[in-house]
């Protein structure tokens, strides 16, 4: 990534996706109890039939690229993770990446934005004090 952003930090390299298809998304999330803690503390997108993943600390996006997303396994009830496969989401899947929208706050907030051909927009919402992250399309 060429330009800096106010309050925000990258770890690992943003990978090369704008103009590319998408051809799969998946979302792990964190529960707790019958509770779901985290809806998106780690997102998969898949282009070019590589998958990149995204998560966020505070004032920070992660990148890494490779690792195929697979099913956790947890070892008790009271909390976990679960892996939610959305790669029949319309306007997200088998369409071209237009732009990555990135920003952040000095409280370590980010956001994330992925644009779409079609007009549709994935959001990443970290919330540095709930350590967790919202997904939106």
């Amino acid at each position: 990534m060429a330009t800096t952003i106010a309050n925000l930090e990258f770890n690992g390299s943003e990978p090369q996706i704008v103009g590319q298809r998408c051809t799969g998304l998946k979302v792990q999330h964190f529960y707790e109890g019958e509770s779901l803690r985290d809806p998106a503390n780690v997102a998969y997108l898949r282009f070019l039939d590589v998958w990149h993943r995204v998560y966020f600390e505070i004032g920070t996006v992660f990148w890494r690229s490779g690792d195929q997303p697979e099913q956790p396994v947890n070892s008790t009830l009271a909390h976990g993770l679960l892996l939610n496969d959305l790669s029949e989401l319309s306007g997200v899947i088998g369409k071209e990446l237009v732009a990555v929208d990135y920003s952040a706050t000095v409280r370590g907030d980010v956001t994330v934005i992925f644009q779409f051909a079609g007009g549709t927009k994935l959001s990443l919402r970290y919330d540095a004090q709930l350590d967790a992250t919202r997904i939106d399309a």
